[in-house]
């Protein structure tokens, strides 16, 4: 066995599952909607929903600030700047807001909002109790999802399971989040080891949306682990028609492709896989992938086949 080889292998598979957990953990947390004005001459307040609405962050924070430094509507004026931090990724200062609404007048929206600014900084145990405050007198899915997503973090698998079970109990079936709560169920599940509830999850995940990109990755994760390579290749084959701009899909396909004696396939692969890691600015996984597809074409690597099998046989650590 080469050492070189398998370390290679071992790299990409550590990479391709820290990226299937961080897109679907925290790409998908749900926030609530806009608090708006309660006051008739609220221009402020008013303009900064405004301004939110066409993805003007900082013209909204604004906005809600003036309606703040006139004593305008506070209640709406904290929660909504709350929520446009929170677009921005400034998350301390949302936190900040969150706690003036939630503290001056119990305002439960701020407390979910609160709550993801919490998970984003890793604070999920705050996270948790802001969620538990909001589930005392209101039962809302997205309340127990961002729940599921907290204890997943924490590594309390099967409570964020019982968690996405309740979302999926209250949800209505025609929302277009369901699908999200089916998937994040599913990788659940699969870092459970539980392959065939996952893949239940990642097909109903897919019948209510089927233009997730996300769920057909999954999906082709989990047959990549069953070493069904055949349908693992459709699977990322339909996740790059949604997004052709997914070079995980590719280095995925380019495995699956290996193990089907699809080499050439594969180089390809790897190759505009490289090619859309330097369009996303990250040279490493460029040179990483352009790598890969040299190491193939210089000679049948069968010691990365066996590497890749070996990972996935023997699973992997959430990171």
């Amino acid at each position: 066995m080469i050492v070189k080889a398998k370390s290679y292998t071992t790299s990409l598979f550590g990479k391709l599952f820290r990226v299937l957990v961080t897109v679907l953990v925290i790409g998908t947390l749900f926030a609530w909607s806009l608090l708006l004005p309660v006051q008739a001459d609220s221009n402020y307040l008013q303009t900064g929903v405004d301004r939110m609405l066409s993805g003007d962050f900082p013209a909204a924070i604004a906005s809600f600030s003036k309606s703040i430094d006139r004593k305008l509507d506070l209640n709406s004026a904290y929660a909504n700047r709350c929520l446009a931090y929170l677009q921005i990724q400034k998350y301390d200062q949302a936190i900040d807001d969150c706690t003036i609404a939630i503290n001056n007048y119990n305002n439960l929206e701020s407390s979910l909002n609160r709550g993801l600014a919490y998970f984003h900084t890793g604070k999920y145990q705050n996270a948790i109790a802001d969620f538990d405050r909001i589930l005392i007198t209101n039962p809302d899915y997205r309340a127990y999802y961002n729940r599921g997503l907290a204890k997943f973090a924490l590594r309390q698998l099967p409570e964020a399971i019982a968690d996405y079970d309740l979302a999926l109990a209250v949800i209505e079936q025609n929302n277009p989040q369901l699908s999200e709560i089916y998937n994040e169920r599913g990788l659940t599940y699969f870092f459970l080891k539980d392959l065939d509830t996952a893949l239940q999850n990642y097909a109903q995940a897919i019948v209510a949306n089927s233009n997730s990109d996300r769920a057909y990755f999954n999906r082709g994760c989990a047959y990549q682990s069953q070493r069904n390579y055949a349908l693992a290749a459709n699977d990322f084959s339909q996740a790059l028609n949604i997004n052709s701009h997914n070079p995980e899909a590719l280095m995925n396909r380019a495995i699956a492709f290996r193990n089907l004696g699809k080499k050439s396939q594969a180089i390809t692969d790897l190759n505009t896989a490289a090619q859309e890691f330097l369009a996303q600015g990250l040279v490493d996984d460029y040179n990483y992938a352009l790598d890969l597809a040299t190491q193939l074409g210089d000679r049948d690597s069968s010691a990365i086949a066996y590497s890749a099998l070996t990972i996935l046989k023997n699973g992997t650590t959430i990171s």
